[in-house]
């Protein structure tokens, strides 16, 4: 149309654009400065409302707070976390990390296998069940008494089993400390295999193979991993900086030290006798092992 002929009129049957839109739920609300650029209004017609950031990044926070926080701001500005680095295994038995600031003062465990019990001395697999010291186990227990008179502990732990009990009670005697018991560091359960002989445990299939991670209708090596790291934490948080001898058993202190070494699920198979000790410095988090099955104090009547 030639300027001057008259007002512009609207085709027949179509609406003006601004009267054809849906209306909307509520009126839009700036998230920032006026001036800055627009948000795009609320859709219509039950449809969720979204809106888009558009400009300039430090806005973003102002975006976010409060107001309308749970509609979706555009992804390209959205914080992204990182993806996961760690084994998920690693996830499972570390645990919660210590919060910021308040890390862990890193505490040395000695770790003593209990004297040899009457299970032990006929090669038969004690699992849970009580199995008192033999006479041997009692003498092996002041030997590693004497070895230890020597070094300064904050504090003795052992297992609600008697043979455990009964070795800690002898190195408390000669310590001068009292014995706390810590349900959580108690031996494997190994299910069926309670009581069976040491041929008979070696005969499962994958025994000494990286495919071992169960006992049948027993524990498996991660629940066995996990509830021995909650204890140590736990230990850890109440003696930072301390020394904490712990007075348990050869399954639970293979399968800590194959995770410190890093070849779960598969256990460390070092020779581990009676009343060995193992060292571990622990921070809560990450552990260094200083010695393994350490048995030199044994002598070989014990």
């Amino acid at each position: 149309m030639a300027a001057g002929e008259g007002p512009v009129r609207l085709r027949e049957g179509r609406a003006p654009e601004a009267a054809r839109r849906v209306p909307a739920r509520s009126a839009a609300r700036a998230v920032r400065p006026a001036g800055l650029g627009r948000v795009q209004d609320t859709a219509g017609g039950g449809a969720a409302p979204r809106r888009v950031l558009r400009g300039r990044r430090p806005h973003l926070a102002q975006a976010c707070r409060g107001r309308r926080a749970r509609l979706p701001i555009r992804p390209s500005l959205e914080p992204r976390g990182r993806a996961p680095t760690r084994h998920a295994r690693e996830r499972l038995v570390r645990g919660p990390r210590p919060a910021r600031g308040r890390m862990i003062e890193p505490v040395t465990f000695y770790f003593v296998r209990h004297g040899e019990s009457e299970a032990n001395a006929a090669r038969l697999f004690a699992g849970r069940t009580d199995s008192p010291l033999t006479e041997r186990g009692r003498q092996q227990a002041e030997a590693v008494a004497d070895t230890l008179a020597g070094t300064k502990f904050d504090r003795i732990v052992a297992t609600p089993l008697h043979r455990s009990l009964d070795t800690a009670n002898v190195i408390a005697k000669r310590l001068g400390l009292p014995v706390e018991i810590e349900p959580d560091l108690i031996e494997i359960d190994v299910g069926d295999k309670t009581g069976a002989a040491w041929d008979e445990i070696a005969a499962l299939p994958n025994w000494r193979d990286d495919g071992f991670v169960s006992w049948p209708n027993g524990e498996t090596l991660d629940a066995v991993l996990a509830r021995s790291l909650r204890a140590l934490q736990r230990i850890a948080r109440e003696t930072p900086g301390g020394t904490v001898l712990v007075v348990g058993h050869g399954g639970v202190t293979r399968i800590l030290v194959s995770h410190f070494l890093g070849i779960l699920p598969r256990l460390d198979r070092s020779p581990a006798r009676n009343t060995n000790l193992t060292v571990l410095v622990f921070d809560g988090v990450t552990g260094r092992l200083e010695k393994v099955a350490e048995s030199s104090h044994i002598g070989e009547t014990h």
